[in-house]
């Protein structure tokens, strides 16, 4: 999940390009994208970009906090 919102922190992307960036293969990137856009993470534009919403930046900066505290 972190890798899909990480991708989408750089820029909107397409499902395929998407997967790509977050080196996830397809089912992976389906499984957890089902996740992320349920909890409104992620949206869809009326382009069919996936973008990261305020909650989906806000989810991963308390991760890498969460991250950084774990590895320390």
């Amino acid at each position: 999940m972190a890798s899909l919102l990480e991708a989408l922190s750089e820029e909107p992307a397409h499902k395929t390009n998407l997967a790509s960036r977050a080196n996830l293969d397809t089912r992976a990137t389906n499984r957890y994208l089902t996740l992320i856009l349920q909890t409104n993470l992620v949206a869809i534009d009326g382009n069919s970009e996936i973008r990261i919403t305020p909650k989906g930046k806000d989810f991963l900066e308390e991760y890498k906090k969460l991250k950084m505290f774990l590895e320390a």
